[in-house]
């Protein structure tokens, strides 16, 4: 199907050239299992440069990084992209602490792993927004000569390089030059939920007869706000969150994409599913931004509600908004690497939250990867307290 990302399909691919049957499932698991584990050692070994860690908080960082591992996600004994994409992210914090903080040589290992991160799960494409934005700050005096040039210019090109070499494998794979489908259909989901039936008189051609199939089938089911019993907005997302496959994948999606595909999906050939793909994403693109203009209020409650579930209250949400906030403003008066780390650390929990609460649910699988982040942060912060920090 064209709406997976190149990254896991080419190691799943490689694999499945040389092995079949029980023995492909032992070594892919056995793989990840590895791999995930060597990524954890680098990442401690990395990120104890910086901060000492005594015997309570080492077991409580290597607690918080193998709980992926465990149940109920069990990352490594799955045959799904988070067996690889997280040891890469955690590489990938990993290499960028290391390039930015010590050693400036770990640079090119930090290239190679967000490539790969990127490309394998999309919603990572943003985090290398503050690690350029932290390198501007950093070198801001020195910023346009070389090397620091070289390296600017270098984190600038990575997001277009991801782009254009998810578009080439799609034109490869499935005869269209694009991006991998499905980022709107996603976005969707909420514009649809808060949406009433007048909306479709902002819309016109197939934007309006999609909108029309997709609010009618979802009215039908009472999966719409409006069909909600009155209440309060943590009620109207816990409805949302448990019932996003029904709005999403069943509806929204199923219908969307068969308004597109002249005959059934069994008939229709590898070129007309994936056209079918991009036309939905198109056009749920187009029904998006104007569902969202019709019910911002409505839309910006729900995305809130959906927020603060995703930090599990109030509380932790804004204790990483005031450290990405304090941290920032003490990036331009202060180099004291403390200040650097809590930005980088708070702004890559931020940056992943925010899009996966703009594209989805907040579930468990779209944001274990920064569980180790927060503990890092409070353990800085508890050390702030007792100790202080020299600027």
């Amino acid at each position: 199907m064209p709406y997976r990302h190149l990254g896991y399909v080419i190691f799943i691919k490689c694999f499945d050239l040389f092995f079949s049957g029980k023995v492909f499932d032992v070594l892919v698991i056995t793989f990840q299992a590895i791999f995930g584990l060597l990524a954890t050692f680098v990442f401690y070994t990395k990120i104890s440069k910086l901060i000492t860690f005594n015997l309570i908080t080492k077991i409580g960082l290597f607690a918080f990084l193998l709980f992926p591992f465990l149940p109920p996600l069990e990352v490594a004994n799955n045959i799904c992209s988070e067996g690889l994409s997280y040891p890469l992210y955690l590489l990938f914090v990993a290499f960028g602490i290391d390039f930015f903080f010590t050693n400036t040589k770990s640079f090119k290992y930090f290239i190679v792993v967000f490539l790969l991160l990127a490309l394998t799960r999309g919603q990572f494409i943003i985090a290398i927004v503050p690690i350029a934005f932290m390198y501007i700050l950093k070198h801001k005096k020195t910023l346009f000569k070389k090397p620091h040039l070289n390296r600017f210019i270098v984190l600038l090109l990575l997001p277009v390089v991801v782009l254009l070499a998810d578009k080439s494998y799609h034109k490869l794979k499935d005869g269209i030059f694009m991006s991998t489908p499905f980022s709107f259909v996603n976005i969707s989901t909420a514009a649809f939920y808060v949406s009433e039936k007048s909306d479709s008189n902002q819309l016109t051609g197939n934007d309006k007869k999609v909108f029309d199939i997709c609010y009618n089938k979802l009215d039908k089911q009472k999966l719409l706000l409006t069909n909600q019993k009155e209440g309060s907005y943590k009620d109207y997302y816990s409805f949302f969150h448990n019932h996003i496959p029904n709005i999403c994948n069943r509806t929204v999606h199923y219908y969307g994409r068969a308004f597109f595909l002249e005959d059934e999906l069994s008939n229709s050939t590898h070129l007309e599913i994936a056209q079918a793909h991009l036309s939905i994403e198109n056009t749920l693109r187009n029904i998006s931004f104007s569902l969202i203009n019709q019910n911002f209020n409505k839309w910006l409650n729900l995305f809130f509600a959906n927020l603060i579930h995703a930090f599990n209250g109030i509380v932790i949400l804004i204790i990483i908004v005031t450290v990405f906030s304090l941290s920032l403003i003490k990036l331009f008066t202060s180099n004291n690497n403390n200040y650097y780390l809590l930005f980088m650390l708070s702004a890559l929990i931020l940056s992943n939250t925010l899009l996966v609460c703009l594209a989805s649910h907040s579930i468990i699988r779209y944001l274990f990867y920064n569980y180790a982040l927060y503990f890092l942060i409070f353990i800085i912060l508890f050390k702030q307290i007792k100790h202080g920090i020299k600027h």
